[in-house]
């Protein structure tokens, strides 16, 4: 082999190794900048609930995360550091249209049978009276209670994929710590009214009674009488910070 191919050959291995060793420091320092960080555009103005691994729980609009994570409330910004964000879950706004329509048709179309037969009087041999009022009070029925429903909206709350940008693991563990903290807070608060936000899409005030590992033990003020209510606590979200 000659001194010329073997120069060739070194010069061409010592290239591959010099792209390999780019490449993989690329990918790192790419690592090290996009690790823990939630590009805006996912979340930029839209309305959040944030746990923090004290165990607060926040309700506002995203305004953005860098070293730190900003929510603007409807009274304040709050600011805090990127480590303690525990979870976040976006607020939908149902309209209850669909739900509406379904019960204004069967309503409707109730009464309409309820008026054939009155109307009827047991003496009607054509489908006139069996079918018209029925659909056309179905029909009636259905509209006005979608239009009913539209005016009646519902929070849902749908969990964002913190794990995709901490890593499942880190994601898994500050969980854990908002759990834990989550617990101690409503221990020390029995016989004090909080605001409790519930997978369902519901945030209610409460009076704290009992916390055990199944279930927490609350009252509740409805139609001025205190009504007893448990909350699973795989359906509780955490307390909502004023």
């Amino acid at each position: 082999m000659s001194a010329n191919g073997g120069g060739h050959r070194r010069l061409f291995w010592g290239v591959c190794v010099a792209l390999v060793s780019l490449i993989a420091v690329t990918r790192a320092a790419a690592q090290r900048d996009t690790q823990g960080e939630i590009p805006d555009s996912f979340l930029v103005g839209e309305e959040v609930l944030v746990a923090r691994t004290d165990g607060t729980l926040i309700r506002g609009r995203w305004t953005g995360m860098g070293a730190t994570v900003a929510i603007r409330t409807d009274s304040r910004a709050i600011v805090f550091a990127a480590r303690e964000l525990a979870a976040i879950w976006r607020v939908r706004m149902e309209r209850q249209t669909g739900k509406g329509a379904l019960l204004g048709l069967a309503l409707g179309a109730g009464f309409g049978l309820a008026l054939a037969v009155s109307a009827c009087e047991g003496d009607c041999d054509g489908g006139s009276y069996w079918l018209g009022f029925p659909l056309y009070l179905g029909s009636a029925g259905a509209g006005l209670g979608a239009g009913l429903g539209a005016l009646d909206k519902a929070d849902r709350f749908e969990a964002f994929p913190l794990g995709a940008f901490l890593g499942a693991q880190e994601a898994a563990a500050r969980w854990e710590v908002y759990e834990a903290a989550l617990r101690r807070r409503l221990e020390t608060s029995q016989g004090e009214w909080l605001r409790i936000a519930t997978t369902d899409g519901k945030a209610e005030r409460y009076k704290i009674q009992r916390v055990d590992s199944s279930a927490v033990s609350v009252w509740r003020m409805s139609g001025g009488k205190d009504q007893y209510k448990a909350i699973p606590r795989q359906q509780l979200l955490g307390i909502l910070e004023d």
